[in-house]
């Protein structure tokens, strides 16, 4: 009869760590997600998991009294001194070397769906034990370590994210948050366009056929505009200020406001500088205010966001695809979230 005790005491500690593998394997945000939808286990499994606290608590309590029976009983039961250390040895080792190395199965997902009902009628009476019990969160709260120390464990921790098999974030997501680690690190002089390769104006010229096949050719959106010479820098012209006023002097449409940066700036400062004033385009001075290029919002946007490739940049202009393209993607979305 005591044997009998025992493996059902064992069998009953195993089928409660098990099940606790799978309450406890996915994070309860992405557990969440997925019960909004139509998968049936996470809904099941999310009515015990959400608990949280108060499951691991109990579980907790339930796997040590069971535990303590089972070594009473195993040592009462043999004896003999030398079954009685090799049994609680091997027990030790099942549950508490074993049992938590092995992943969420199968079987442990059978279990934790056998379990939820009675599991949630239990904790239904036990939560608010628990929750006047432990007050404070930290109180039983498992300090947690994310593994992350520095940002080169960011960069590891983002090409796992590549590989994982359940990722549902995008390659381009996951190199703008590697662009923007970086962002900080890097400087004025890296993103610039220099001089040589900057397309300048003399607010003498007038706009007439040829400079707007030039401007256009340049696939700029702002340029400097110079008088006398090129490093005189008294302006800037932006493309959308032109309109139809194709025959006027430069010099009657640029904006003579002209903001400035030094090549050895941190670009974020430049971009905060970008957004409080509402110019897109910088001068850039080296440390004897010397004019050595430009650097644009578009320039800086480019070092967040990456080259990204667009196959059909077309559907940007149709109003109609947009919409609907766009809507039912978002749409996908939502129903996953």
């Amino acid at each position: 009869m005591g044997i009998v005790v025992i493996l059902i005491l064992l069998i009953l500690i195993i089928c409660l760590l098990l099940s606790s593998k799978s309450y406890l394997s996915i994070p309860i945000y992405e557990l969440k997600r997925r019960s909004r939808t139509s998968d049936k286990f996470s809904k099941t499994i999310y009515q015990v998991a959400a608990y949280q606290r108060s499951y691991r608590v109990l579980n907790s309590l339930l796997v040590l009294i069971l535990s303590s029976f089972l070594y009473v009983l195993t040592v009462h039961r043999f004896k003999k001194e030398l079954w009685a250390v090799a049994l609680v040895f091997v027990f030790t080792f099942i549950i508490f070397f074993w049992i938590p190395k092995r992943p969420a199965g199968h079987f442990s997902n059978y279990l934790a769906k056998l379990l939820a009902k009675p599991l949630k009628f239990i904790l239904g009476y036990f939560d608010p034990i628990s929750s006047k019990l432990f007050k404070s969160q930290s109180v039983y709260k498992r300090y947690s370590h994310t593994g992350i120390y520095e940002q080169a464990d960011v960069y590891h921790l983002i090409d796992q994210q590549k590989k994982q098999e359940d990722n549902r974030l995008e390659d381009y997501q996951l190199d703008i948050i590697k662009n923007v680690l970086d962002f900080n690190k890097l400087k004025v002089l890296d993103l610039m366009t220099t001089k040589r390769r900057v397309k300048s104006l003399s607010a003498d010229d007038s706009l007439g056929p040829i400079v707007l096949t030039e401007l256009h050719d340049s696939g700029h959106h702002y340029f400097p505009i110079y008088q006398d010479k090129e490093s005189n820098i008294v302006g800037v012209l932006n493309a959308d200020t032109i309109g139809e006023n194709v025959s006027s002097k430069i010099a009657s449409l640029m904006d003579s406001k002209i903001m400035y940066a030094n090549e050895e700036q941190e670009v974020g400062e430049v971009l905060h500088a970008m957004l409080a004033s509402g110019r897109n385009l910088f001068i850039v001075l080296n440390e004897g205010a010397n004019y050595i290029g430009i650097i644009t919002s578009k320039d800086i946007l480019k070092a967040l966001v990456g080259e990204l490739i667009i196959d059909d940049l077309d559907l940007y202009e149709n109003k109609e695809l947009v919409s609907t393209k766009f809507h039912t993607k978002h749409k996908d979305e939502d129903e996953i979230i």
